[in-house]
């Protein structure tokens, strides 16, 4: 899917500005449904696919860009991660349950 989307864009400033944007919002995504169906392994996936796109943000989208694509790039981005973290606290993980008050268990 994102050679398809470099691809159709132009393998120029465009299309990088693009898949950044992709890559953001199929995290953000993820990050919903593994909040949605309290999977951890999912949720963890989706926070490494927004690290990534947030480091290809920096790295490459910052020396490649125009002005206007850095801008573009920072701000979709930047409203992903706003609506990400939105998500996580209106859509926590369940907390682990408090063992300290629980009774020891009794072997015999």
């Amino acid at each position: 899917m994102s050679t398809q989307l470099v691809t159709a864009a132009g393998a120029g400033p465009p299309g990088q500005t693009l898949l950044s944007i992709l890559w953001g919002a199929i995290g953000v995504v993820a990050l919903v449904v593994g909040l949605l169906r309290d999977s951890a392994p999912l949720r963890t996936g989706a926070l490494a696919l927004l690290l990534t796109a947030l480091a290809k943000v920096f790295l490459y989208d910052l020396a490649a860009l125009t002005p206007i694509g850095q801008v573009v790039s920072f701000i979709v981005l930047g409203l992903l991660l706003l609506i990400g973290a939105f998500a996580w606290q209106r859509i926590r993980p369940r907390p682990l349950p408090d063992m300290r008050g629980a009774a020891p268990a009794v072997r015999g």
